[in-house]
């Protein structure tokens, strides 16, 4: 990477000596110090500036190193009913990670807080220093003007002048070039301090603010890392080996639902005393009728059927209903709804049609009442039947008795109504 000094001239180093001289060449050299300076200050500035903003940020880090703790803390969203050992272990690591977290915010807030104050102290020096070379100028500066303009009367000064009145005006003369003798050494003095000083005051302050505690943060992570491994590790396969058994499970429980979709699996999950499920009730009203889907539940041992109106997106149960059933029998013809069948109930007249979801469901509810499925055919299965049918020899005998004794009945008759 080329050097930014690279783009500036090279200065050269200010002299005691060059002072009493005072030559256009000591106040070029002079002037390019000074602007150098002034950039100097304003880079230390804004680096100091950065580096405090950087500790801020430390800071805000910590605060949030603590809030991330606190949750972890007071985390409640992991169930704590039917736990195995492995799940309340990978739970309670939570804790332990929230505690790890207290530590290493409490001893990097302290560090962060002492160097963000050392960087504030130093910036305080600077400026300091800064403005005490600035006061220097100014003096350097009316000091310069002041002898500028004694050198001018001195100059002015008549040859005619009475020898005492000239060795007044010599003496003034020497004490003001001595005093500004001493003030161009002073200044120059103040402005190679100043120079010495930034060289590494800055650095010391960045050491101190910035370098510091950043290492000890991160020397407190390592010995985090280093004492937390272990544990970190037993957590990490505890969590791989409910991963595991997870996907274990999901893919049994897969494999469960496509044996209920495929019905590989016979008879109801509930014991078969008991069968329940949804069905449709054709409910009677003032005008007309409805059918309302309800939840039912019968029981076999007391003939009982329960049906509860509810809320199947929410399930809940708005009003419930308890019948005893007396009799089961087919769905009558007054509906041309499909999976029908009745029922009567003890205390109320006529008959309750219910409506199952599909024939296998109205199966099942037929079967769990103890009823037997009748046998429906279509018309059209029907006339097919009856011209399917034929006559067997015995059978065509038969009609063939039975068409004379007709034939001989009618002749007896009508010989009866001829006579007189």
């Amino acid at each position: 990477m080329a050097s930014r000094t690279g783009n500036h001239s090279k200065q050269e180093p200010l002299e005691f000596s060059d002072c009493i001289g005072d030559s256009p060449g000591f106040r070029e050299n002079l002037k390019q110090h000074e602007q150098e300076l002034d950039k100097s200050s304003s880079a230390i500035k804004s680096l100091i500036k950065d580096a405090m903003m950087l500790m801020e940020s430390a800071k805000h880090l910590c605060l949030a190193q603590e809030k991330f703790a606190s949750s972890l803390e007071n985390f409640s969203g992991l169930p704590v009913e039917n736990c195995t050992d492995d799940e309340v272990f990978i739970r309670n690591s939570l804790m332990e990670f929230a505690m790890h977290f207290v530590h290493i915010s409490e001893f990097s807030q302290l560090s962060f807080d002492a160097g963000s104050n050392h960087l504030s102290e130093r910036l305080k020096v600077f400026n300091d220093t800064w403005v005490k070379t600035k006061e220097s100028k100014k003096r350097y500066d009316r000091q310069t003007e002041k002898y500028r303009q004694a050198v001018e009367r001195h100059s002015n000064v008549s040859s005619k002048t009475r020898e005492s009145q000239l060795e007044d005006v010599d003496k003034n003369m020497d004490k003001d070039r001595k005093e500004f003798h001493r003030g161009a050494l002073e200044y120059v003095s103040q402005l190679q301090s100043t120079e010495e000083f930034t060289k590494f005051e800055l650095v010391e302050a960045i050491i101190r603010g910035v370098m510091i505690p950043w290492q000890r943060y991160y020397h407190d992570a390592y010995d985090f890392v280093c004492e937390t491994s272990g544990y970190l590790k037993v957590v990490t396969e505890k969590v791989q080996t409910s991963r595991d058994n997870y996907t274990v499970t999901r893919k049994e429980a897969t494999q469960l639902m496509d044996k209920i979709l495929s019905r590989d699996m016979q008879g109801p999950i509930k014991p078969k005393s008991v069968h329940e499920g949804y069905l449709y009730i054709h409910e009677k009203r003032p005008i007309g009728s409805t059918w309302a889907k309800k939840y039912c539940i019968y029981q076999k041992e007391p003939k009982v059927l329960s049906m509860q109106q509810c809320n199947q997106t929410d399930g809940k149960i708005t009003r419930t209903e308890t019948v005893a059933i007396n009799s089961f029998r087919r769905a009558s013809y007054s509906t041309e709804k499909r999976f029908c069948f009745d029922v009567t109930v003890n205390g109320r007249p006529g008959r309750i049609t219910l409506q199952a979801l599909n024939a296998d469901d109205r199966k099942q509810w037929i079967e769990a009442m103890d009823g037997k499925e009748p046998i429906y055919m279509s018309p059209d299965k029907i006339r097919k039947r009856e011209l399917d049918c034929s006559l067997d020899d015995r059978g065509m005998r038969t009609q063939k008795n039975a068409k004379g004794i007709l034939k001989n009945y009618s002749k007896t008759s009508r010989g009866s109504r001829d006579e007189p």
